[in-house]
């Protein structure tokens, strides 16, 4: 079973692996490679960051942001 949910700080390294994994070591949005940077994205007020978690083993699967600031980008 699958159980998606907000992100927390001991999600980080997991968080890396998995991008790190889809995009290797080129990806141009080194801040989620870094952990203090993922970190404080788990904290934000400015955005949501979730993961897919596997209920049996705790392993994330995937994570998925929304960036809440109009005209962030």
């Amino acid at each position: 079973m699958i159980n998606i949910r907000g992100a927390q700080a001991s999600d980080v390294d997991q968080i890396r692996d998995v991008f790190h994994v889809c995009y290797g070591d080129d990806y141009p949005y080194a801040q989620f490679y870094d952990l203090d940077s993922l970190t404080r994205m788990v904290y934000s007020e400015h955005q949501i960051l979730l993961v897919a978690e596997d209920t049996a083993t705790h392993r994330l699967l995937g994570t998925a942001s929304v960036v809440l600031e109009t005209d962030a980008f």
